[in-house]
């Protein structure tokens, strides 16, 4: 179910933030997938993006801190890995998607766009191991 802009609107002053333009349309058209798609990614709704240190709260994430300005947005297979976008007050930037694996941080996407372009060529190539 789509997501009207009252919401978006609430998401952004809550944080402080300004959801890049690609960000908001998505979540106007799609706010995510209800289940774990056949390719294993589940994309989550508005109301479930949170801050890196909100989802990863207990003590064997201590990397959760190394995310100050990130958000997740979607996970592999069941929590294998997150994947989690930076952002700040101004749109325009547009931050990076890293993926939470486990190891150490890593650029995965130059911005959330990218990693949704990329995604829809072949989501295996959002895959590091």
């Amino acid at each position: 179910m789509s997501v009207t802009n009252d919401p978006l609107d609430q998401f952004e002053k809550r944080y402080s933030v300004a959801l890049p333009s690609s960000m908001r349309e998505y979540f106007q058209v799609a706010n995510g997938t209800s289940d774990m798609a056949n390719d294993y990614y589940q994309f989550w709704a508005l109301k479930d993006v949170k801050l890196v240190r909100e989802e990863l709260v207990d003590s064997c994430h201590t990397d959760r801190l190394d995310y100050p300005h990130c958000f997740i947005f979607a996970d592999y297979l069941l929590w294998c890995w997150a994947y989690a976008v930076e952002l700040s007050a101004d749109a325009e930037l547009g931050g990076s998607v890293y993926i939470l694996d486990g190891n150490k941080k890593r650029i995965i996407a130059s911005s959330f766009l990218d990693f949704m372009q990329r995604y829809a060529i072949n989501p295996d190539d959002m895959i590091t191991i």
